[in-house]
């Protein structure tokens, strides 16, 4: 495409995926005098892309905001003016308000300071010449998060003896708990079966004597007893 009749669509397509107003326009000196050389390339620059519709304009301009958000927290009003080629401060505030309830930006406005304060963007495609720092914040991040897993994973292992030798010392003190009872079950079923063979004899030893006593009387009785 690049080398096709195509090659202006290809631009303005590149220009929605990660460029701004300003890459539209060709407008990126605030120089008093360079303004009209600014002016100059701005339309030819225009004129070779090819005019944007109303809500194609608006597209990019938000997007363009979005990537100013992610370059800095705090926007005063007059560089987003002059970067966004915006008439007045109340189409600003439109602007910026329409991407606050989008969900583009997260930010608050400040109109007495004139100024933009950011939280958040949401991200956009990488120029081609952001991949290697993208590439070398991915490492780095890869770096620390195996560093993490590492150490939680350290953590675990030591959760997990501790675990272990925590349920093996109450498995332990259960059974020496089990070994106790069944010790003192036994020691009071011994002693409880002592006193009642002890009662038993007794009693046998009563009704052998009582059986005696009324074969004796029963004789007396009869006027059987004891030669003298």
């Amino acid at each position: 495409l690049a080398s096709s009749g195509s090659a202006n669509l290809l631009e303005l397509l590149k220009i929605f995926a990660y460029g701004t107003w300003s890459d539209y326009t060709g407008v990126r000196s605030h120089s008093a005098h360079i303004a009209r050389l600014d002016v100059f390339i701005a339309h030819s620059r225009a004129q070779q892309l090819g005019p944007l519709t109303p809500a194609q304009a608006t597209k990019l301009k938000k997007l363009s905001i979005v990537t100013l958000t992610s370059r800095s927290k705090s926007l005063d009003y007059s560089s987003l003016l002059s970067e966004l080629e915006m008439p007045s401060v109340r189409a600003l505030e439109d602007l910026l308000i329409d991407c606050i309830y989008e969900e583009l930006i997260s930010a608050k406005l400040d109109q007495q300071a004139g100024r933009l304060d950011v939280r958040y963007s949401v991200g956009r495609d990488l120029h081609p010449s952001e991949l290697a720092q993208m590439s070398e914040q991915l490492t780095h991040w890869d770096a620390s998060s195996r560093a993490v897993l590492d150490s939680i994973r350290e953590k675990l292992n030591v959760y997990k003896a501790y675990c272990e030798s925590a349920n093996a010392k109450a498995a332990e003190l259960n059974q020496n708990i089990e070994e106790v009872r069944t010790k003192l079950r036994a020691q009071q079923e011994e002693a409880e079966g002592g006193v009642l063979g002890s009662y038993d004899g007794e009693m046998d030893f009563d009704e052998d004597k009582l059986r005696k006593s009324g074969r004796t009387k029963a004789k007396y009785a009869m006027g059987v007893g004891p030669r003298k």
